[in-house]
């Protein structure tokens, strides 16, 4: 299923008959969301409204698989495909309101899809938008910083076994939401254990990258926490979904909307100074585990959407 669904969704945007080559790959009632602002659409006349814009709006647009992972959902009997890459493309027209550069743009993207009876039923597709926006000029100055186009190609996976993978993100997952702010204490916090000392964490627009598991605690992990002292998990949102948590020998994916919810009433954070307000962060997470171990991870957290619940201006207009 792998490679022939990853090249038919790629092909999508570029169809010259969109409305067939949609219902070629999505089953008719599907669902596509996307992150901030794209928002839901259903049925195929809608997503391929969408894949038209895409292609209208990008000259020679291309979607660059980097990772995939398959799995099996038995609580829905769906296969869920994850298609880590880049979208890109010559933006010769506006879309979503930025206009158009001329110039080509690649944003990172994480989709997740689930499959019934060899047709996509849902779609989620994690697009880093704030980075286009900020390639284009129309974000904030402030998140300009980090914003360094594409993540690198990845490390070759390894054959791993998926359920002991999936035990060693769990085990991370529940030690790195330990409470505590201060800078010296996660310097020693128990989850930096579970990282490999080649640990790379790949992040979105406005945030970066960082190598090495202290460096994370530093550039990431401690500004977040110093900014959203107050924190909480996404179930008590009414509207939360999980997307995806599922095992392709040593890759693990995970990731909800939310998957956390941050009173912004400590310091600044990205350079935006305290908002006051809750802001509900949807994540989708990507990781390799080698001998027990996560060696990379990759996340994409719906910028734009977090961003526009601080007050800040993206380029986008109110997110959905």
């Amino acid at each position: 299923m792998n490679r022939d669904l990853v090249a038919r969704l790629g092909g999508l945007a570029s169809a010259v008959d969109a409305p067939t080559a949609v219902a070629s790959v999505y089953a008719h009632d599907a669902t596509f969301t996307g992150s901030a602002p794209l928002g839901t659409v259903k049925g195929v006349d809608a997503i391929a409204a969408f894949y038209a814009s895409v292609g209208e709006a990008f000259g020679g647009f291309t979607r660059t698989p980097l990772l995939t992972a398959t799995y099996r959902d038995a609580s829905s009997g769906h296969d869920v495909l994850t298609v880590l890459g880049t979208w890109g493309g010559t933006m010769k027209g506006d879309w979503l309101g930025l206009p158009a550069s001329g110039r080509r743009h690649e944003f990172r993207s994480i989709d997740v899809h689930r499959v019934s009876d060899g047709q996509v039923v849902d779609t989620v597709a994690m697009l880093d938008l704030l980075d286009l926006a900020v390639q284009c000029g129309s974000a904030d100055a402030r998140l300009a910083e980090r914003s360094t186009g594409p993540w690198p190609a990845p490390r070759d996976p390894r054959a791993g076994d998926g359920a002991s993978a999936a035990a060693a993100v769990q085990a991370w997952l529940g030690e790195v939401a330990d409470p505590g702010e201060e800078l010296e204490v996660l310097r020693s916090a128990r989850h930096l254990a579970r990282l490999s000392r080649e640990f790379q964490w790949h992040g979105p627009a406005a945030i970066g990258s960082f190598d090495g598991g202290m460096a994370f605690v530093e550039g990431q992990q401690h500004p977040f926490r110093r900014s959203f002292s107050s924190r909480r998990g996404g179930s008590a949102d009414p509207a939360h979904r999980r997307i995806v948590h599922g095992a392709d020998g040593s890759i693990v994916v995970s990731g909800s909307w939310p998957a956390l919810i941050g009173s912004h009433t400590g310091g600044e954070w990205l350079g935006v100074p305290a908002s006051g307000r809750d802001v509900a962060l949807r994540i989708v997470d990507v990781y390799s585990v080698v001998d027990g171990l996560i060696e990379e991870n990759w996340v994409m957290i719906d910028m734009v959407h977090a961003l526009t619940q601080m007050g800040v201006e993206t380029g986008f207009g109110a997110a959905c």
